[in-house]
């Protein structure tokens, strides 16, 4: 099974670094954004099977965002969502609650690490795989999450109809943004650098900011 997400692919587990090539193309995306995210939480980009390429909307994030760093499987053409949630758990215990942001399959192994108690700080979904539709048996998150959440979907996904999005978002407690006729929401689809995304982003990190001082508060 190949996700339409495909690209160089460095071990599982290991941090990618931000590919040069989209520094440039995304530095005036949105200037409040960028200095305000100086000082927020780390943020751990989470890709489908491959990084997608530097069209990809997530490599022009990681080249902008400060304390970005990426974490993709093993393979580009398979993957073991199990080990891959268990270096996502690793990643987040190391980078102090980040705050997730997923795509495709990397959405499904983000929800699995959440499952198996990652500490995580809030999470942006973008167009999750319907693990079922491919024939993959996971232990899926199916109640509400602990953080923050947007989850984002098309009206015409291969990988997920936009009702079972509807009803996943439901289920997690996420904020639930459809898009009409957006595809998978990666580079084939036309999104670049998606500054749209970076604001459901910023309202992802103000919410963990809001749940942290009111924990401290308590």
């Amino acid at each position: 099974m190949q996700d339409t997400n495909c690209g160089r692919v460095p071990p599982a587990g290991r941090l990618a670094s931000p590919p040069p090539t989209a520094r440039q193309s995304v530095a005036s995306i949105d200037p409040l954004w960028y200095q305000q995210s100086r000082e927020a939480r780390s943020f751990l980009i989470v890709p489908g099977i491959g990084d997608g390429g530097t069209a990809h909307w997530q490599n022009h994030w990681r080249a902008i965002l400060p304390k970005a760093h990426a974490l993709l499987p093993r393979r580009r053409d398979s993957i073991d969502l199990e080990e891959w949630a268990a270096a996502i758990s690793r990643a987040a215990t190391a980078m102090d609650r980040p705050l997730v942001i997923a795509h495709s399959f990397g959405c499904i192994a983000a929800l699995i690490a959440a499952e198996s108690g990652a500490d995580l700080g809030g999470a942006l979904l973008v167009a999750p795989v319907d693990v079922q539709e491919v024939g993959i048996s996971v232990r899926l998150a199916r109640r509400r999450l602990a953080f923050p959440s947007v989850l984002v979907a098309s009206t015409n996904d291969p990988w997920l109809k936009l009702v079972s999005a509807g009803e996943l978002a439901s289920v997690l407690g996420s904020r639930f943004v459809p898009l009409r006729d957006a595809g998978h929401i990666n580079a084939e689809s036309g999104f670049g650098p998606w500054p749209e995304g970076l604001q459901l982003l910023r309202e992802i990190a103000q919410g963990a900011e809001r749940a942290r001082a009111s924990a401290h508060a308590n």
